[in-house]
């Protein structure tokens, strides 16, 4: 058996501060390589934490949006 264990590189880990960093990244990062494109490939596989729910919520709070996609859409207009 092989397995991975990562210690916590982000605090305090709350979906809020998850949020703010992953907003934050559409701003940074390259195409596709952002904390909300992230969350969203997560999901979309039916990976769940205890915090994706507020994560994803307080994501598209930020951003304005109903959807991440949308959260994403309006994050990259504003990006230039």
């Amino acid at each position: 058996m092989l397995y991975t264990h990562i210690a916590a590189n982000i605090e305090p880990l709350t979906a809020q501060e998850l949020a703010q960093l992953a907003v934050e990244s559409v701003g940074k990062a390259e195409p596709d390589m952002d904390g909300i494109t992230y969350l969203m490939d997560a999901l979309g596989r039916g990976l769940k934490t205890p915090l994706s729910g507020a994560y994803e919520a307080e994501v598209k709070r930020l951003a304005g949006a109903d959807s991440l996609k949308d959260a994403l859409q309006k994050l990259w207009s504003r990006r230039v």
